[in-house]
């Protein structure tokens, strides 16, 4: 008996020293989990500082470029080409499939599935239905309420310095001619056209800016970051020449409308940050789901609509361009690939 009490002793010892080092063990794995967790977050925090500043040093670098050289308007046109392809990649082959991915995998757990299930799950039609939200939001924006005033609507010369009048303006690095006798003006003795295209770009940047600021996954914002970094160089360009040559070289004007087209992308990227910290857990997935659904049409407005459109409108260089496009679209998608197999 004594021999068995001992042994029960011991085995009982045992397994208390078993479960104590189960339980430090789980101690560091959750320890763990949540340091990775932790440095993930402060990752994506500074991703988001390092694109808000490297945005703005963008548009404020280019836009003050055209004060102190002129470039070739091809070039200029075929790059804007290239950016085209790179949004269109942006906004249908990643943002729109992620949107889709999570509003299906939302719709598995609102049904009380497990994430491997193989039962049959509907393909949600709201990231569709978003994403042309995205897209008409956009174009209402551009085309009605910052529309030209009446009579005063700009003749597309798509991507060449043409100048009628002594006065061209550039928007997302297409060239709008406008008629001296076209031109709106305000009590300066100016044209209003730079301040509405400042506040087209503008909204545009704000827009992009959200779906930047509410990834949560540093992959994920590095592809959209890419697509904003492609264009908007060429935007900033094309919006200080328009500056330029619409306020006859006011370089107060200039300073001032940059700026505001400068930190028009750093706000958007906080409203999403905001958004992200303030929600958690699946509520948080849907939201980003639908912002990057929104997203989607936006890209895919900005480059049919605002770029290939006007940049094809005059038939020439036609081929170099779409050559262009199909170059832009392959490198983001390779880009978005490549980042997905590391992720």
């Amino acid at each position: 008996k004594a021999t068995v009490s001992v042994l029960n002793w011991a085995l009982c010892g045992r397994r208390r020293g078993l479960g104590r080092m189960s339980d430090v063990h789980t101690h560091h794995h959750h320890h763990g989990a949540q340091a990775e967790a932790d440095a993930d977050e402060q990752g994506i925090v500074l991703f988001r500082l390092g694109a808000m500043l490297v945005i703005f040093l963008i548009k404020i670098g280019f836009g003050h470029a055209p004060l102190y050289f002129r470039t070739n308007m091809k070039f200029l046109s075929l790059a804007n080409a290239f950016a085209a392809g790179v949004f269109l990649a942006g906004g249908l082959a990643h943002l729109l499939p992620e949107a889709i991915e999570a509003a299906v995998t939302q719709a598995k757990h609102a049904q009380g599935e497990h994430e491997h299930a193989h039962t049959h799950c509907d393909m949600p039609s709201t990231p569709f239905v978003l994403s042309a939200a995205g897209f008409m939001l956009t174009f209402y924006i551009e085309k009605v309420m910052l529309a030209a005033p009446e009579g005063k609507s700009p003749t597309n010369s798509p991507g060449h310095d043409q100048e009628l009048g002594g006065h061209v303006s550039f928007h997302g690095g297409h060239s709008h001619a406008y008629e001296t006798n076209a031109i709106a003006k305000v009590d300066g003795g100016g044209s209003v056209m730079p301040i509405v295209l400042t506040a087209i770009l503008s909204a545009h940047s704000v827009i992009s800016g959200m779906a930047l600021g509410i990834q949560g996954e540093k992959s994920k914002a590095l592809l959209v970051f890419l697509a904003i970094v492609s264009h908007k160089w060429v935007e900033a360009f094309s919006l200080g020449t328009n500056i330029i040559k619409g306020t006859n070289g006011n370089t107060s004007t200039l300073l001032r409308l940059l700026a505001a087209f400068a930190v028009s992308s750093p706000f958007g990227i906080l409203l999403g940050w905001g958004m992200r910290s303030a929600l958690t857990g699946s509520t948080a997935g849907a939201v980003t789901a639908y912002l990057d659904a929104m997203a989607s049409g936006t890209f895919i407005y900005i480059a049919i609509v605002d770029t290939l459109t006007e940049e094809f409108a005059n038939g020439l260089d036609v081929h170099r361009k779409y050559a262009a496009v199909i170059c832009g679209f392959a490198t983001m998608h390779a880009l978005g690939n490549l980042v997905a197999h590391h992720h």
